[in-house]
């Protein structure tokens, strides 16, 4: 593996990414063939995650998004400036030099936003990137990660499938990891004085949307009693609207859901307030 890094080592030593003008080309590049390919990233995102056409297409608009922000920051005039302010006998106080690699471990929630914030920032500030990730069965991760390798110049950007050690990198790095090894259980308190309507919808938008797999959706909800009865009518009717509109489409869930609901009444953990295909509220008895 060593050697098949070659390239990004020599690329960082060299200061090929330092210059602003390859750097716009290389942004420019990355976002003339995402643009290109909008049907297909986006469809594949939604099959992979049983997202709605709309939850992919902001996906992909975010990562767009960023890329023509960091594209319009470079300013090649400032650049030359502070190249050569020491030459000039000018103090550069603003100056910095860049890591060099830079290894990102991508999340697989959203990843095609996720890999593109860390990406973009890491080349717009003269670093060689390296994405180290893993194998899987979905097709958008390798369908993107492809078009990122045709864009991009093969001396500042690399995809590995395995852990790479700090001696393999033999060079100055530092590593973005995105990626969650535990899948720790997400609460939400709702306190007396909460905007019901507005932590309603939140919890709603946060449990539903994204298939239901987004990091932050709520597992449990804890509720002050006294303000419980209103705050379940209002998370009825934000949960009744948005389900409606992001209903998944995966029969395994839906099964899934199914055997739980009967679990539930079965060892009467509970009430079920509201019942879908999709998804269950639960008023909680037995704690």
């Amino acid at each position: 593996m060593a050697a098949e890094l070659r390239d990004i080592r020599s690329a960082a030593i060299d200061g090929r990414m330092h210059n602003a003008f390859f750097q716009k080309e290389q942004l420019k590049n990355l976002h003339d063939i995402l643009s290109k390919n909008i049907t297909e990233i986006q469809d594949q995102i939604a099959r992979d995650h049983h997202y709605t056409q709309a939850e992919a297409s902001v996906e992909y608009w975010l990562a767009l998004r960023c890329i023509a922000e960091a594209y319009k920051s470079i300013d090649p005039e400032q650049h030359l400036q502070a190249e050569y302010a020491i030459a000039k006998s000018k103090d550069a106080p603003d100056s910095r030099e860049p890591v060099g690699i830079v290894i990102v471990e991508p999340a697989q929630h959203t990843f095609f936003y996720s890999l593109i914030s860390a990406l973009v920032p890491t080349l717009v500030h003269g670093n060689c990137i390296i994405v180290q990730t893993e194998k899987t069965l979905l097709e958008s991760p390798k369908f993107i990660l492809s078009l990122i390798e045709s864009a991009l110049d093969d001396h500042v950007f690399k995809v590995v499938y395995s852990q790479l050690t700090d001696d393999e990198i033999a060079s100055r790095h530092t590593r973005i990891l995105q990626k969650q090894d535990t899948n720790p259980r997400v609460i939400a308190i709702i306190e007396r004085d909460a905007d019901l309507q507005l932590a309603a919808k939140a919890v709603a938008s946060a449990r539903f949307s994204l298939g239901g797999k987004s990091p932050f959706a709520p597992d449990l909800v804890l509720v002050n009693e006294w303000v419980k009865k209103d705050f379940l009518s209002a998370l009825v009717q934000q949960a009744s609207s948005f389900i409606s509109d992001t209903a998944p489409k995966d029969q395994v869930q839906k099964l899934s859901k199914s055997r739980f609901h009967d679990t539930i009444l079965k060892e009467n953990l509970g009430e079920v307030v509201f019942s879908t295909s999709e998804g269950y509220i639960l008023n909680v008895k037995n704690r």
